[in-house]
């Protein structure tokens, strides 16, 4: 499932296309809205088998009620195309896909961007049944529709790059990764700012670059690593202060790799039912004004097992205070772990 996470937060997924019900709707019509209402909540709930179930019965009603070109029969195929991706059926997805394809093609032209998140979604799809050319073909299409529709440094744009950056890195082709998220976030960062999800979601995968080498993680040393770390976090921060406003007392500040700079930073507990795994888990905390870690996160979908240890130690972590101005402030960073057979 791990692959499908990284793929599911490129693509527009379940509830992005719900349309409210409208006052003018026949009842029956308006129990497929309420229906797909409550697809939506049980999708949300993780409850698939349910939400499929309810979904069909939505599209039932709406097929038999409405010509095949509306609007409503393509925003509930759209539903089942997403449930069915998550619970990995991908035949039954692509069957939805490319009908979809033709009803949209059909009411727009090849040309339209509206057939952008299908195409991300299809791409999705042949991606999961290992049909990488045409994944990646579909996804170059789908941000050449949204660059001619919204303009080369539009947000759709910063979205196709991310998607595009999210394919990359698990092809391991990481320097067109990389050049994917940079764009993304140069993108972002002027339309939306530096603290925007699009921002902050591109900004978290590029730095996840460098824990992705074709260098098994024995063999590489935390000193490594942490130079890893701090020139793509070098990087990041360029690209940040091209967009960033003037700093206040109240802005948190990125800290960068922290591994040398903790007064107290406990070592993860290794059970040794756990010794034959290895890898990198890179921590990314939130650190108060008192220098205590107060949240930690998985910033790259390390093992498992062995994030779990490395977040429990993250979170004793401490550090001096950090201050601007003398007044002590919030900060973030990183805390590189590499567990090592």
């Amino acid at each position: 499932m791990k692959v499908l996470s990284f793929l599911i937060l490129a693509s527009l997924l379940f509830g992005n296309a719900y349309t409210p019900q409208s006052p003018q709707e026949s009842p029956e019509l308006k129990e497929a809205s309420e229906l797909n209402a409550t697809a939506l909540k049980l999708f949300k709930q993780r409850k698939y088998g349910e939400a499929l179930s309810v979904a069909k019965q939505a599209l039932a009603i709406r097929e038999k009620l409405l010509p095949p070109a509306d609007p409503r029969i393509s925003a509930s195929l759209s539903y089942l195309c997403d449930i069915y991706i998550v619970k990995e059926d991908f035949d039954d997805a692509k069957r939805i896909l490319d009908r979809l394809v033709e009803i949209q093609t059909q009411q727009s032209s090849a040309d339209d961007a509206s057939l952008a998140p299908t195409f991300d979604r299809l791409a999705l799809v042949y991606y999961r049944k290992k049909d990488k050319t045409k994944a990646e073909e579909l996804y170059l299409r789908a941000f050449s529709l949204r660059e001619k529709a919204f303009g080369a440094e539009s947000l759709p744009v910063a979205q196709s790059l991310f998607a595009l950056g999210e394919f990359y890195r698990l092809e391991k082709d990481f320097p067109r990764a990389a050049s994917s998220y940079k764009r993304s976030l140069l993108i972002s960062g002027k339309v939306s700012g530096i603290h925007s999800p699009e921002f902050v979601r591109a900004g978290d995968a590029f730095t996840c670059l460098a824990a992705k080498t074709d260098k098994p993680a024995y063999l590489r040393t935390l000193l490594e690593i942490q130079k890893d770390f701090e020139d793509v976090s070098r990087e990041l921060n360029e690209i940040r202060k091209q967009f960033a406003a003037p700093q206040t007392r109240e802005e948190w500040i990125e800290s960068g790799v922290l591994n040398g700079r903790a007064i107290s930073l406990p070592i993860p507990d290794y059970p040794t039912a756990l010794h034959d795994e290895e890898g990198i888990v890179i921590a990314k905390v939130e650190i108060d004004e008192r220098g205590r870690v107060f949240g930690a996160r998985d910033l790259c979908q390390g093992p498992p097992n062995i994030s779990k240890s490395a977040l429990e130690a993250a979170r004793k972590a401490r550090f001096t205070p950090t201050k601007i101005y003398g007044k002590p402030v919030k900060t973030t960073g990183l805390i590189v772990y590499n567990f090592r057979l």
